[in-house]
C-alpha cells in the first residue's frame, strides 16, 4: 500500500513538474534543462558559458510571461554552433509583455526601455516569438512617459570588437505602444523616435548615448535578416543604424536585410505614428497662451504659445491643468519625434524590400521607408507596398526618403518596383475638428540630395492619392540630388490622385532639380492618369515633367497621359519643362495631352514644352486644349 501511495504521489509531482515546464534548452550548453519561464531559461543561459555545440531554446505554443525587467542575452551563437529561440508545439505563437518602464526618453537617455535584448549577439534566430507592450497611460493627464517601452527586440553593441551579426528575427508579431512618441537620441543625423519594434543601434544597451566606435569587422552589425513579421502600433517599426565608417568602409553595417527577395520573407507594418490623443507630461513652468480643446476622445493644444511664464494658459480643458500641493501644475504637450515604418542609417549593400506598410493617421511627419546617410553605399528598396497618411499641420508626408548614397563611388541607389498610396487629411483647427488646411509638403519618392554614381526611380506606382489639405507642394518622384553617372526616372506609373483642397499648391510629377555634367538623365516611358482637381480653383503652378540642370544627356522620351485631364488652375500649366543647356537633349515621342486637357482656371500660362535651346530632333507633342466656353 505504502508502495502504491509513494508511486502516485511521485507520479502527481512529476506531472506538475511537466505542467510547468514551459521553456526548454536543449544542445551544447550547460544550461540544458526545462524551466517555468523565459526569464529563468534566459538567466541560466547567460550562466552557462560558450556554445559548444547548436542550441535550441524551445517555448510552449501558447505560453505568455509578464515580465518584471528587460530580458537580456549575453551569450552568442556561431556559424557551427547556432542559437535559435523558438515556438514549441503547436498553438499560438508565445507571447512576452513587456515590464513596466523607468525611463523617460530625451535626447540625452543613457539607457532605453526595451523588452527583449541581445548584447553583441551573433548567429542567433528569433523565430515565432510574439512581444507586446501593454503599459498605459492616461490622455490629458500628468504623465512622465516613462511606463512605455522603447523597442521590442532591440540588438547592442558589446565592444568595439563585438557587435551583432548573421542574426535573424522571424515570423514574430510585435506590439508596441504608439502613444511613445516623444523624439529621443540622435545617431549620426537620425533620431530614434518613441517606440521601435525592432532595433538594432551602434551603441551598448547600458550608455547608449555614447558612441562605440568598431576597430574590427566583428565590431560592425552585419548580414542580419528580418523577415516575416508583424509590427504595429509603434512610432518606429524597424530601426537599424550604424557607425559613420571611413573609406574603404569595412567597418561599416553591411548586407542587412529588411524583407528578403520575396512577399514571403516581407513584413507587414501597420498602424505606426499617429497617437489617438494628444499627452501632457507637468511642468514647474509653462508658455502662456496656449489654448487647449476637448475633441475626438482626447485633450489637444490647438493655438501658439505666447510669453513664456508661470501663469495658466487659457484652456477649456480642465484636465490640461491641475493643482498639486496648492501649487498650479501646468502641462505642455511633449513633442513627437517623425514615425517611419523603416528607419535606417550608415547602411551597406542594403536590402528593403516586399514589406507592406501602412501608417496611421499621423500628426508629425510620417515616412514609410527613410534611408539615412550613408557615404558612397549602394541600398535597394524594392517591391514594397506603402500607404502613408497624415494629419500634421505643417510636418511632411513621405513615402520613400533617400539619403543614402553621396560621395559617388561607382555606388547605385535603386528605389523600384514600388506602389506607394498618400492620404494628406485636412488638420486640426482651433476648434479640435478636422478642417484646418494642411501646410506640409507631400512626396511619393524624394531622393534627398543624395548624389550617388547611379540612381534608378523605376517601375513604381503612385495610385489612390488624396490631398485634402493647402500643401505646400506635391512631389511624386522628386531628385535633388546630381549623379555623377546616371539618373533613371523610367516606366512609372502616376494613376489616381484627388486634390480636394483651394489652395496655390504646386503640383509636381516627375521632378529633377539638378544635375551634373557627367550624367546621363532619363524620364522615359511614364504614365499619367485620372488626376482630378475636385477642390475648386487651384492657384499653384502644374507641371508633369520638370527637369533642370546641365546633364552630358537629357531624355525624354514616350512619356504619355492617359484618358484626359481637367485642370481648374489659374496658374501655369507645363506638360514639359525643360530648362537647361545639355550638350545633348532629346525631347520625342511623348504624348501628354491624351483625349484632352480641360482648362477651366480663368488666367496662367499654358506650355506643351517649354526648353531653353531646341535640338535637331526634340519633337513637341500634338496637343488638344479645351478651353471653358
Amino acid at each position: 500500500m505504502k508502495k502504491v501511495l509513494f508511486t502516485l504521489i511521485s507520479s502527481f509531482f512529476l506531472g506538475n513538474l511537466v505542467l510547468q515546464a514551459q521553456v526548454t534548452i536543449s544542445g551544447g550548453t550547460t544550461a540544458a534543462g526545462s524551466y517555468t519561464t523565459l526569464s529563468a531559461a534566459v538567466s541560466a543561459l547567460n550562466a552557462g558559458g560558450a556554445l559548444t555545440a547548436p542550441v535550441v531554446i524551445g517555448i510552449n505554443g501558447g505560453y505568455t510571461e509578464n515580465l518584471t525587467s528587460t530580458l537580456v542575452v549575453n551569450v552568442s551563437g556561431t556559424a557551427a554552433n547556432p542559437l535559435t529561440f523558438q515556438k514549441s508545439g503547436s498553438g499560438a505563437n508565445p507571447l512576452i509583455a513587456a515590464p513596466v518602464g523607468t525611463v523617460t526618453l530625451s535626447s540625452t537617455s543613457t539607457t532605453l526601455d526595451g523588452i527583449w535584448a541581445f548584447n553583441g549577439s551573433d548567429y542567433v534566430t528569433i523565430d515565432g516569438i510574439d512581444l507586446i507592450d501593454n503599459n498605459t497611460m492616461t490622455a490629458g493627464a500628468n504623465n512622465s512617459m516613462p511606463t512605455f517601452m522603447e523597442y521590442g527586440y532591440g540588438f547592442f553593441k558589446a565592444s568595439a570588437t563585438d557587435g551583432c551579426n548573421n542574426n535573424t528575427i522571424k515570423n514574430c508579431t510585435i506590439t508596441m505602444n504608439r502613444i511613445n512618441a516623444i523624439a529621443g537620441l540622435t545617431f549620426s543625423g537620425s533620431s530614434l523616435n518613441g517606440s521601435n519594434g525592432i532595433v538594432f543601434l551602434p551603441n551598448a544597451r547600458t550608455a547608449v548615448s555614447t558612441a562605440i566606435t568598431p576597430t574590427s569587422i566583428d565590431g560592425a552589425s552585419s548580414n542580419n535578416k528580418i523577415y516575416s513579421n508583424t509590427v504595429q502600433n509603434c512610432n518606429q517599426a524597424i530601426t537599424i543604424y550604424g557607425f559613420a565608417a571611413a573609406t574603404p568602409f569595412t567597418l561599416a553595417d553591411t548586407n542587412n536585410d529588411v524583407g528578403g527577395n520575396s512577399s514571403s520573407t516581407g513584413n507587414t507594418i501597420l498602424n505606426y505614428g499617429g497617437q489617438t490623443t494628444n499627452y501632457f507630461v507637468a511642468a514647474a513652468s509653462y508658455a502662456v497662451g496656449y489654448t487647449f480643446v476637448t475633441a475626438n476622445g482626447g485633450v489637444y493644444r490647438v493655438s501658439t504659445a505666447g510669453t513664456s511664464g508661470t501663469a495658466a494658459p487659457t484652456s477649456t480643458a480642465t484636465t490640461a491643468i491641475t493643482a498639486t500641493g496648492g501649487t498650479a501644475v501646468y502641462y505642455y504637450l511633449y513633442a513627437p519625434g517623425p514615425a517611419n515604418a523603416v528607419n535606417v542609417n550608415n547602411q551597406y549593400n542594403l536590402n528593403v524590400s516586399y514589406n507592406t506598410i501602412t501608417s496611421n493617421q499621423g500628426f508629425t511627419t510620417v515616412r514609410g521607408i527613410n534611408l539615412g546617410t550613408a557615404v558612397s553605399a549602394s541600398s535597394t528598396v524594392s517591391n514594397n507596398t506603402i500607404t502613408v497618411k497624415s494629419s500634421s499641420v505643417s510636418s511632411t508626408v513621405e513615402g520613400i526618403t533617400n539619403s543614402s548614397g553621396s560621395t559617388a563611388a561607382s555606388n547605385t541607389v535603386n528605389i523600384n518596383n514600388n506602389t506607394i498610396t498618400v492620404n494628406q487629411g485636412l488638420a486640426m483647427s482651433t476648434t479640435g475638428t478636422f478642417t484646418a488646411a494642411a501646410s506640409g509638403a507631400v512626396y511619393g519618392v524624394w531622393n534627398n540630395a543624395a548624389t550617388p554614381a547611379t540612381l534608378n526611380i523605376n517601375n513604381n506606382t503612385y495610385t489612390n492619392w488624396t490631398i485634402a489639405g493647402a500643401t505646400s507642394a506635391v512631389y511624386v518622384t522628386y531628385n535633388t540630388g546630381a549623379q555623377t553617372v546616371a539618373c533613371n526616372i523610367n516606366n512609372n506609373a502616376i494613376n489616381g490622385m484627388s486634390f480636394s483642397s483651394v489652395s496655390s499648391m504646386p503640383f509636381y510629377g516627375l521632378y529633377v532639380s539638378t544635375a551634373s555634367a557627367t550624367e546621363a538623365i532619363s524620364i522615359s516611358n511614364n504614365t499619367f492618369q485620372s488626376i482630378g482637381y475636385t477642390g475648386g480653383t487651384q492657384t499653384g503652378a502644374v507641371y508633369l515633367i520638370y527637369g533642370i540642370g546641365t546633364a552630358a544627356s537629357y531624355t525624354i522620351s514616350s512619356n504619355s497621359l492617359i484618358g484626359s485631364l481637367t485642370l481648374p488652375s489659374s496658374g501655369s500649366v507645363y506638360l514639359i519643362y525643360n530648362s537647361q543647356s545639355s550638350p545633348l537633349v532629346t525631347v520625342t515621342n511623348n504624348n501628354l495631352t491624351g483625349t484632352g486637357i480641360n482648362r477651366t482656371g480663368a488666367s496662367g500660362t499654358f506650355y506643351a514644352t517649354t526648353t531653353l535651346v531646341l535640338h535637331l530632333g526634340e519633337q513637341r507633342p500634338s496637343l488638344e486644349i479645351l478651353f471653358p466656353m
